[in-house]
């Protein structure tokens, strides 16, 4: 449902200049403007809130590098929309503050009548579009053949059929994508032709647009007969397609190849959850180090952000989970067992593994793999009852 009053927090140090700063914003329709006066040491200001507002205006403190980092640990998803009010002339912090997903930045003092543009302008879009915000969780190889599309359509297909969230899966593979195959499905619209159409697809077109699974997964995939070449797919129209999926869909995951280029850099760039799979072997380790390197240094990712996620893991291996830690010099890394035998039949038939061999061991990993980026644990199992008067639910 819509909403119709929208809280925003004005946060800050300075109690003086945050009640000057209310008093002059007052009177934006939908919208009910609060002070938050923050102490001096306290460098986590979403920490810091005991309540979720909308919308935070924030005039960053003494160590404003604190806070942003701070400010990055918290998912896009589970944010409010955050505006920065900060020194001038520091274009570095001004840049990592919007990489950082802040919606805009004022120089300190700040005017009044640009931030009260801003906020109309985020009210006018949270009231026409509601409340919903999906979250994007994006999967690559670490080394071709490590398992990222097997491993991203049964999460997706997990979150939709056992979680009970509206999920939408994108294959982003447009030369060689074969996420359709893990479930049998045939596309009707592909994923670059719904990328070709986006300026004139709504939300009601969109969600026509996609392959429907049994399981409720929306589903946009390749034809076997497309092919998509570098360059041939704008940026622009991409960032597009992730917009209103975001205000169609709880979850997003997409799928995507081991490359580096223009779009898929804006998907990584937009990506809530970020998840590199990879494999036991010296070449795995080597190339997940190299791009655990890229994400961090040169596309700024924060580690909040990344998870890597060791496909076929054996406590047999040379190799142990701790020392995979250590080696990558990363501590978010997530196990699944090895299980070639009820992995492959049902990538053979086209069926997921949820419904193939629900027990399975592989399985109950990625069931709690598909917990862990939603945060929403799987429903119950029904008793006798309820499976025989579902109407008593």
């Amino acid at each position: 449902m819509t909403q119709q009053t929208l809280t925003v927090f004005l946060a800050g140090r300075s109690e003086l200049s945050l009640k000057k700063l209310q008093l002059e914003l007052q009177g934006i329709p939908h919208a009910v403007i609060e002070s938050l006066w923050i102490p001096a040491v306290e460098v986590d200001p979403l920490g810091y809130l005991t309540t979720r507002p909308d919308i935070v205006v924030l005039e960053l403190g003494v160590d404003p590098d604190a806070e942003l980092a701070n400010l990055g640990k918290t998912p896009l998803h589970l944010r409010p929309v955050i505006f920065l009010i900060g020194p001038p002339d520091n274009t570095v912090l001004m840049r990592k503050a919007l990489q950082a997903g802040v919606r805009d930045y004022f120089v300190r003092p700040a005017d009044a009548n640009e931030v009260a543009a801003a906020l109309r302008r985020v009210v006018k879009e949270k009231l026409e579009s509601g409340s919903r915000y999906g979250q994007l969780n994006v999967f690559m190889n670490a080394k071709g053949g490590s398992g990222a599309t097997l491993i991203a359509s049964n999460v997706a297909h997990i979150m939709s059929a056992e979680l009970g969230i509206a999920t939408a899966l994108f294959d982003f593979d447009f030369q060689f994508g074969s996420v359709g195959l893990n479930f049998d499905l045939h596309a009707t619209h592909t994923t670059a032709g719904v990328i070709s159409d986006i300026d004139e697809v709504d939300l009601v077109a969109l969600e026509a647009y996609m392959s429907k699974h049994r399981s409720g997964l929306s589903v946009l995939t390749h034809s076997s007969q497309e092919i998509s070449l570098p360059g041939e797919i704008p940026e622009a129209k991409v960032k597009r397609l992730i917009e209103l999926s975001r205000r169609l869909f709880d979850q997003i995951v997409v799928d995507i190849p081991r490359l580096f280029d223009p779009v898929l850099a804006r998907v990584i760039d937009e990506a809530d959850r970020f998840v590199l799979v990879m494999q036991q072997s010296v070449a795995h380790v080597r190339d997940t180090k190299r791009l655990l390197q890229i994400l961090r240094n040169d596309m700024n990712v924060p580690d909040q952000r990344l998870l890597v996620v060791v496909n076929r893991y054996s406590e047999r291996s040379s190799m142990s989970l701790a020392e995979l830690k250590q080696t990558l010099r990363f501590n978010h890394v997530y196990a699944l067992p090895n299980d070639y035998q009820n992995v492959a039949q049902s990538t053979n038939i086209g069926q997921p593994l949820l419904e193939f061999a629900a027990n399975a061991e592989i399985t109950r990993g990625l069931i709690s793999l598909a917990e862990l980026l939603t945060g929403r644990q799987r429903r119950p199992a029904k008793n006798l009852i309820q499976r025989l008067f579902p109407f008593l639910d």
